[in-house]
């Protein structure tokens, strides 16, 4: 995450920080659509369904029970955020679904979500909607994606 967001600021105020060219050259390139989810209760537990346009979808999991051990450390230390980048080649209409499962205390869990439309570039737009999630949203279609429009259906 602390990569993609500083070479993010690079890319966009290389002039103003006075980076030279060399620099930007050698980074990687990223996909143009981000997804960038955040929440604040970090005992939150849910699980994300991205389906892109072929209805293929992958699942990503925020439950203790689920979760790679990597993911797992994260959780136990506090964090609460996830980036996915959705894949240039597949254009068109992408589903974001959710299945939230409680955070195991009475506080209300909030999630925000960062759209960004061509991200790293100096056209980057971005989009942002908080979500207060409850226990109605298991199996629930959060928002979708346009990648042909750049649009998002909140």
């Amino acid at each position: 995450l602390m990569t993609t967001e500083s070479e993010n600021i690079i890319i966009l105020r290389s002039k103003e920080l006075s980076i030279k060219k060399k620099v930007l050259e050698n980074r990687t390139e990223r996909l143009n659509t981000r997804l960038f989810f955040e929440w604040n209760n970090d005992h939150a537990e849910f699980e994300l369904q991205i389906v892109d346009p072929e209805n293929y979808y992958d699942d990503w999991s925020n439950s203790l029970e689920n979760m790679d051990p990597l993911v797992q450390h994260e959780k136990r230390k506090g964090y609460s955020s996830k980036q996915f980048f959705l894949d240039d080649g597949l254009i068109g209409e992408w589903q974001i679904n959710i299945n939230y499962f409680g955070n195991q205390t009475k506080a209300p869990t909030y999630l925000k979500i960062t759209t960004y439309f061509d991200y790293g570039k100096p056209s980057q737009k971005r989009k942002l909607k908080i979500f207060k999630l409850t226990e109605q949203q298991r199996g629930s279609q959060l928002f979708s994606i346009n990648t042909e429009r750049n649009t998002v259906n909140f």
